[in-house]
């Protein structure tokens, strides 16, 4: 048998991993941290990501369905809040059979078929480093909304804060929308929509909550999400 050579990480080819993975994770993380600081797992962002797929596959336009699957999970993550904070049900009830609901929608619908990209504009857009500047400038926005909201209080000011249901309540609609824009830059790095942005995703939603859990940073606010974000890069 052939014994092949020790495979060599060359600058270039970390950058090009970098350069993929990066807003995939950046999108993770932050809908990860932005539920918890709703005080609340948020497990349908995989869904979420599923969202895009489902509905270029219906319309036929790559924009067109990324558009309407952002939008689309903007109103459900809302109604995922309204569910939590407002009736009372636990997040994990909530979030999980909502991201069952949306993974077995997507499949059914398309039955697990992969959509192909050929859009040159799109796949520009959201792969390589206007991928890389677009997702850097959505993290700086959702954490500015963060630290001037009410979600970036420590947890006990949170807690007895009377007015934070609304803060709370929309934390689940920006964390659904950054799950539909992880769909959107993995359907960009693999030039396709596909199931696959489920199982992507589920796997880095893991490993941040494994990460936060055992974390004491979290009320560090920034310190948290540059150490779950370079954490998942070096996994």
């Amino acid at each position: 048998s052939q014994i092949l050579p020790p495979a060599r990480i060359s600058v270039v080819s970390l950058g090009s991993v970098l350069t993929g993975s990066m807003p995939i994770i950046l999108m993770t993380v932050l809908a990860a941290t932005i539920s918890w600081r709703a005080h609340g797992m948020d497990w349908s962002i995989a869904g979420f990501a599923l969202l895009p797929y489902l509905l270029t596959s219906l319309t036929n336009s790559v924009w067109l369905g990324a558009c309407l699957g952002i939008a689309v999970a903007f109103l459900l993550g809302l109604l995922n809040g309204a569910l939590i904070h407002f009736l009372r049900l636990p997040s994990v009830l909530v979030t999980i059979t909502g991201g069952i609901l949306l993974t077995g929608l997507a499949n059914l619908s398309v039955q697990g078929m992969t959509v192909p990209i050929s859009d040159s504009n799109y796949l520009n857009m959201f792969s390589r480093t206007p991928a890389i500047v677009t997702s850097l400038l959505i993290c700086a926005a959702v954490w500015i909304v963060i630290l001037l909201s009410r979600l970036g209080k420590p947890f006990e000011k949170r807690e007895n804060d009377a007015k934070r249901g609304i803060s709370l309540f929309f934390a689940y609609g920006i964390s659904a929308v950054l799950g539909a824009l992880s769909g959107v830059f993995l359907s960009a790095r693999l030039m396709c929509f596909s199931p696959a942005a489920s199982a992507s995703t589920d796997v880095l939603l893991i490993l941040t909550w494994a990460l936060l859990l055992t974390s004491n940073l979290f009320d560090n606010r920034v310190g948290s999400l540059i150490g779950a974000i370079l954490a998942l890069i070096l996994y």
